[in-house]
């Protein structure tokens, strides 16, 4: 199975529009588009390996109850630290 059929795949079972899978996996909307396009038509793309675990990581975090777009980026360390001084 290709990256572009498991998006498709994992699109069509959470009810997902080509938006929500770009805001989800950090996109633009086209880059999206262009992942669903008949491979041989102009403009086709393959989707990468990290946008497949991007999108996995947002629905499990959905799961979870968590928005995956409210999740502020930080290191490990400074999670590390902020326990320490606790």
């Amino acid at each position: 199975m290709t990256n572009n059929e498991k998006i498709l795949l994992l699109k069509k079972e959470h009810n997902l529009k080509n938006l929500e899978v770009a805001e989800l996996i950090g996109s633009g909307l086209n880059t999206v588009k262009n992942w669903f396009k008949d491979p041989s038509a102009n403009g086709s793309r393959t989707a990468p390996d990290h946008a497949v675990r991007c999108l996995i990581y947002a629905l499990h975090l959905r799961k979870l109850g968590v928005d995956p777009l409210s999740v502020e980026r930080h290191t490990l360390g400074d999670d590390l630290r902020a326990r320490e001084s606790a």
